[in-house]
């Protein structure tokens, strides 16, 4: 049947086997509530104002909102959701999604109970964030103005594309199963991928790390990953070699600044820890022979001056270091690297005792000499 517009305070249910549509714009100040068994439903107008919870049962399903729009779907078939406000749906979708609003949240599943998308999942958050939960699809493409947020595994059987400003877990749940062979495409424009905001940069931040699972980037499939200069990528995997043997593409000016973190340590592409005091020593000694910090710091092991604190007098900076702050001491204390090219120390450190002088002894009595190139007479 044809759904006619509803007053603005009532609640809108429709029942029809054969599918509903509209005549006009619909203004519901209640809930709408729509069942077309094994028929379409088409509530696809622009203008309709949707205030409450829109349920709809059908097979293809098209909804519209002029504002926010908050969507329970159950469709055999293709769905396709577009809100001039927020958006957020959950419910089970037999083919693809096409999900479009300022901001879209697409949750209700879990671990055990994902949402199932049976075609591809397209996204676009056209000011906002993008959220979803744990969904699995045929294919993704999202798109976000803001933040992609991953609260859960999302999975694919075909390639998978997220472009954001920034793109992370949440709750230390973000994570990408993406079938074997099939590209991964992840594109930061303006922040990180994997990282909390206020995280430093060469700080793994568990919260919003990305763990890739089982097949994703395996079987000759790329991982393309791109962000900007200044920023990094951060994923949680099995393991140091597992992680360089993924098929990761991207510039080779952000190899430094991919990082691949197992459940004991963090490294990088190129297979550089990320310990910051490991890379203060790296800065070191790659700009300076083994001669040069000896005469530094008076000791063969630099690394464990700086570790242990036993840095004393220094007659210059060392090079591959900027600043060194506050006094080092003599003695074991606590110290802390301050960026990767900074040293400073927590607190003043204490000196040694000074070591007490030795009393001189009085000198012996000179001996005089006496010399003549003539007769020499001595009363």
């Amino acid at each position: 049947p044809k759904v006619a517009a509803a007053g603005r305070d009532a609640a809108l249910a429709a029942t029809a086997a054969g599918g509903v549509a509209q005549t006009g714009a619909l203004s519901v100040g209640g809930t709408t509530t729509v069942d077309a068994g094994a028929g379409d439903i088409t509530l696809d107008n622009a203008a309709n104002s949707l205030a409450g919870t829109v349920a709809v049962t059908g097979h293809a399903v098209k909804v519209a909102d002029a504002k926010a729009l908050d969507a329970r779907v159950d469709a055999a078939g293709a769905t396709t959701l577009a809100s001039q406000g927020a958006l957020s749906t959950q419910g089970s979708y037999g083919g693809a999604l096409d999900a479009t609003g300022t901001s879209v949240t697409l949750g209700g599943g879990s671990a055990s109970a994902p949402v199932t998308v049976g075609g591809a999942l397209t996204v676009d958050a056209t000011a906002g964030d993008a959220t979803l939960g744990f969904v699995h699809a045929n294919g993704v493409t999202m798109t976000a103005t803001g933040a992609v947020l991953l609260d859960g595994t999302l999975a694919s059987t075909s390639p998978l594309s997220i472009t954001a400003a920034s793109i992370r877990g949440l709750e230390s749940q973000g994570a990408l199963d993406v079938a074997s062979g099939q590209s991964v495409t992840l594109t930061a424009t303006s922040g990180s991928i994997g990282q909390t905001p206020g995280t430093p940069a060469t700080l793994e931040d568990p919260v919003g790390l990305i763990t890739l699972l089982n097949g994703t980037g395996q079987g000759g499939a790329a991982v393309n990953v791109n962000f900007v200069s200044g920023q990094t990528a951060w994923f949680g995997v099995r393991s140091k070699e597992s992680f360089q043997g993924l098929g990761i593409s991207e510039s080779s000016g952000l190899n430094s600044s991919t990082f691949g973190c197992d459940a004991t340590s963090c490294f990088n592409i190129l297979g550089q820890t990320t310990a910051l005091a490991d890379s203060v020593i790296a800065n070191i000694l790659n700009a300076a022979a083994q001669d040069a910090a000896d005469a530094a710091f008076g000791t063969e092991n630099l690394d464990f001056a700086i570790r242990k604190g036993y840095v004393t007098t220094i007659g210059r900076v060392p090079p591959g270091i900027d600043e060194i702050a506050g006094d080092l001491g003599s003695t074991q204390c606590d110290t802390r690297v301050t960026s990767s090219t900074s040293v400073a120390a927590d607190k003043a450190c204490s000196a040694p005792a000074p070591v007490p002088a030795q009393k001189a002894e009085a000198p012996a009595p000179a001996v005089p000499t006496l010399s003549a190139k003539g007769n020499l007479i001595v009363y």
